[in-house]
């Protein structure tokens, strides 16, 4: 099968593959801890509120912004992945081959196009809030909102590699 790629730059994006497949891994983990920081944040929220009757100021803050960091990091990882996101097959797999591919192309440019949208908007909702910060942490919000561009180039470059042949694309 021919690659999309010229054969100077195969070993190249194979070699990106392999980054990103372990990239991919640590950012798992990194969202498999922070579903258990929240887990533990609220619990200690619980805790302290209703049976110490002394509620903590920061947990409900923490877990909001952890789950907004694990809902963004959780779908750019998914980008590109077989099985990731759900799908729409009933009508895709009434299709021809021709129009099958003209779909994929489209549903291509059309997550492109959002990606950057969310990347450059991102970016621009970062730069408006230079000077906020959270109201019971104190976080700045750059902190916050820099998951917005950050999972938006993370599912670019996923994207970028999952164009790859079959045989070199892996499941994660």
């Amino acid at each position: 099968m021919p690659t999309l790629f010229p054969p100077s730059l195969h070993l190249f994006v194979q070699q990106i593959g392999t980054a990103m497949r372990l990239f991919s891994s640590l950012i798992k983990a990194l969202l498999a801890g922070t579903m258990i920081a929240i887990v533990v944040a609220v619990g200690l929220g619980i805790v302290f509120r209703y049976l110490l009757n002394a509620p903590l100021f920061w947990t409900d803050e923490f877990s909001r912004y952890a789950l907004v960091w694990m809902t963004f990091l959780g779908g750019a990882v998914l980008v590109g992945s077989q099985d990731g996101h759900a799908g729409v097959e009933f009508f895709v797999g009434k299709m021809s081959p021709r129009w099958r591919r003209i779909a994929m192309i489209v549903s291509l440019l059309v997550v492109t196009t959002l990606l950057c949208l969310i990347t450059v908007g991102g970016v621009i909702w970062i730069l408006k809030s230079t000077r906020a910060s959270s109201p019971a942490m104190g976080i700045p919000m750059i902190a916050i909102y820099a998951i917005i561009p950050v999972s938006g180039l993370i599912a670019l470059a996923r994207l970028a590699l999952s164009l790859r042949p079959s045989s070199e694309t892996s499941k994660d």
